[in-house]
């Protein structure tokens, strides 16, 4: 039998923003949530978005999401490898104000 499925899986990215000459604007946070961990063919990931920009000084001018899909596959016997990497989807959305 396979792994199973992970359901409602959370990835949180925390940056520190800063300007041109490095000026510390404070932190901006974003959570993604997807569905599950792993998808077949034509089916739909559904992908949640949380930012927040609360206790930055900056405005967040856009957000670009990209959907990547990584392929490795080894043979052990033969230490041959293949890997492949393709975005399935990409797409930008509206920023976000600061404070």
């Amino acid at each position: 039998m396979g792994d199973q499925i992970k359901h409602n899986q959370l990835v949180s990215v925390e940056k520190n923003i800063k300007t041109l000459f490095f000026v510390r604007q404070g932190p901006s946070k974003i959570n993604f949530t997807l569905q599950k961990d792993t998808f077949y063919a034509n089916e739909k990931a559904v992908i949640q978005c949380e930012v927040d920009n609360s206790r930055c000084d900056k405005d967040i001018k856009e957000i670009k999401i990209k959907l990547r899909r990584n392929i490795t596959c080894s043979a052990s016997s033969d230490n041959k490898r293949f890997e492949d990497s393709l975005i399935m989807f990409s797409n930008t959305f509206s920023g976000v104000r600061h404070g």
